[in-house]
């Protein structure tokens, strides 16, 4: 079968090569598609073209080379269409060829270097940095590849790239693929050839300052311009090029400069909020050494502002909105910092990461923003607008302040037991004030789920306490987001009250409530976050230090919402109030074969 399998793949390169070489050039992009579908049939002949052996093999040797000589010359054509067509096809020779097509590419690279100087369509110069790309990451497990190939061509790409970066956040519109694709690459490629970045890295550096926490209005002299807003894609991807730089240091320096900017990043956070916090008066001392700056009442802005670069580079900012999201931009750095891995060990500077976590979690919004000045937090120096103004975008700075936590958490495991107790009771007391904001109550479930764990049986009453609210809230979440219910019942269910006799199949103790004046909307995010956590509050928190009535509550929504898992958890880790769920985890999950091995433990034959 292997020679009449070879001769349809040598068919198919002669079909493919024909049309690229006799269809005039103005018409080759709307057969590309289709061209670069019939070559992944030929994927074996393009992996092994050089061994000898049978005349078919000789043949499909000739093929491949008169395929990419074509290739060649379409990548050096004078029209935009041959352009194009040259580097879809090369892209494919590339994936499908591996090895042999790589170490013949040395001159695919350069014409597509120059691809990216000239004015082709943003779509070609993608196509160009993904097909270098590709040729570079495949030719680093060969050191004559890269000697030939990687270390003569590379710098050539980041100094293109950088033209495209520099373009400005004003230009970003029309080079939004552009730039993500460039970020993709260099993170790509950074890691495997530091030394060639490491002459680039104060550019790239400064490039990326515009795309790491962009603010909605930004200060030109005295006018306020509105930036152009930058997709949360590109900001994940340049804060994660931002961390990656660090390894572009010189030798057995770059775990001194992580440290470093960890450190000058979190002094950034505090500067900033210093503007942003400047209405109220915050219950926050830092035990690290950090001072809020004093505003001079003589030479306060109307309105929060910084009128000039901060320590990181970022560029100035006006209005509490735009400081928001510059202290949004800040933690969704330092969240890259503990998420981006690193070929060196670093001692990140926890107490000052939860000296800084203590105070935005200290400011949680009020139920009305009038309540700053009754509890005598207001500064009577500014208005009730700003303070306003600051209870909307608090939720906000919590959401991605929690993310972060949720990010170190899963960075240091076990290594963070000594915050996690406090980090636990200050989730759960910004819940408590900003749980309606859905974004708030998946972020906390999700930062729960990992808080648990690791706290499990260390678990006090105090602690168990201040998770009453979430778990309140939580159980009605956990249920399933369609149907109807009644008034009557709900409150019966947050009270832990009704009949939750299990006699009954779940069905019927949901399907009845036929009267629905009431009808019970999740969001599936929150649905989702919330029937993860279920089974995890079931399993971790010590039964013994929950009520009766919260107990009966978190064991009926995991049976209404017929979680087995959760229901496993709640008979594994039994209430001493209630009666087991174990006959009705064995109905509803019959077949099941770990509902089978918790009801029928087997010996094994001796």
């Amino acid at each position: 079968m292997a020679p009449v399998e070879a001769s349809y793949e040598a068919v198919a390169l002669r079909a493919v090569t024909y049309r690229l070489t006799t269809t005039p050039t103005q018409h080759l992009p709307n057969i590309t598609p289709h061209l670069s579908a019939q070559l992944e049939r030929c994927k074996s002949v393009l992996s092994t073209p050089g061994t000898p052996g049978s005349k078919d093999r000789a043949e499909t040797s000739t093929l491949f080379h008169k395929l990419n000589t074509r290739i060649s010359s379409l990548l050096q054509d004078r029209s935009i269409e041959g352009r194009w067509t040259g580097v879809v096809m090369a892209k494919s020779a590339v994936e499908l060829g591996g090895y042999e097509a790589v170490q013949g590419s040395a001159r695919w690279t350069r014409s597509l270097l120059t691809i990216l100087n000239k004015n082709d369509p943003p779509t070609t110069k993608v196509l160009s940095i993904i097909t270098i790309t590709r040729i570079f990451v495949l030719a680093r497990e060969y050191a004559t590849l890269i000697r030939e190939i990687v270390t003569p061509n590379l710098p050539s790409l980041v100094s293109a790239c950088l033209q495209i970066l520099d373009v400005g956040v004003d230009s970003i519109r029309t080079h939004l693929n552009l730039v993500e694709i460039v970020l993709k690459s260099f993170s790509q490629l950074i890691g495997r050839h530091p030394t060639i970045f490491r002459t680039y890295a104060p550019r790239i550096r400064e490039a990326l300052v515009q795309y790491i926490a962009p603010a909605s209005m930004l200060s030109s002299g005295d006018q306020l311009l509105p930036s152009v807003p930058v997709p949360e894609s590109i900001r994940e991807d340049a804060r994660k090029l931002y961390v990656q730089l660090h390894e572009c240091a010189p030798k057995n320096a770059s775990a001194e400069e992580w440290e470093t900017a960890l450190r000058r990043l979190i002094t950034t956070i505090h500067e900033t909020a210093d503007e942003v916090f400047r209405s109220i008066n915050e219950n926050w001392e830092s035990v690290v050494g950090y001072y809020p700056v004093q505003h001079n009442i003589e030479a306060l802005q109307p309105i929060p502002s910084r009128l000039e670069k901060d320590s990181i580079g970022l560029g100035p900012w006006v209005g509490i909105p735009s400081g928001a999201e510059r202290i949004n931009g800040l933690l969704g750095l330092l969240e890259q910092y503990f998420r981006t891995p690193a070929s060196y060990s670093t001692s990140p500077t926890i107490g000052h990461i939860a000296d800084m976590f203590n105070r935005l979690f200290s400011v949680a919004r009020p139920p009305s923003p009038r309540d700053w000045e009754s509890s005598g937090r207001a500064d009577s120096r500014f208005e009730r607008a700003e303070r306003e103004e600051l209870s909307n975008i608090l939720p906000d700075i919590h959401v991605a302040l929690i993310r972060t936590v949720q990010a170190i958490l899963s960075r240091l495991q076990a290594s963070s037991l000594p915050i996690a107790p406090e980090l636990l009771l200050q989730v759960s007391w910004v819940f408590e004030k900003e749980s309606s904001v859905p974004a708030i109550r998946v972020a906390t479930y999700a930062v729960l789920a990992l808080l648990l764990p690791l706290l499990g049986a260390t678990l006090d009453k105090e602690s168990v306490e201040s998770l009453r609210p979430l778990i309140a809230a939580c159980c009605p979440d956990a249920l399933p987001p369609t149907g109807h219910t009644s008034s009557s019942e709900l409150s019966d269910f947050a009270k832990g009250k009704g009949n939750g006799s299990l006699s009954k199949k779940p069905e019927s103790i949901v399907g009845p409530l036929a009267v629905s004046d009431t009808i019970h909307q999740v969001e599936p995010d929150v649905h989702s976050a919330a029937s993860d956590l279920l089974p995890l509050l079931l399993s971790y928190i010590p039964s013994g230090l929950v009520t009766k009535n919260l107990r009966a509550t978190m064991d009926r929504a995991a049976i209404l919402s017929q979680n087995r898992e959760a229901i496993l958890a709640s008979i594994q880790n039994a209430s001493p109030h209630h009666a087991s769920n174990l006959p009705l985890l064995a109905r509803l999950y019959a077949n099941d074969i770990k509902v089978q091995c918790l009801i029928k433990p087997r010996m094994p034959v001796i």
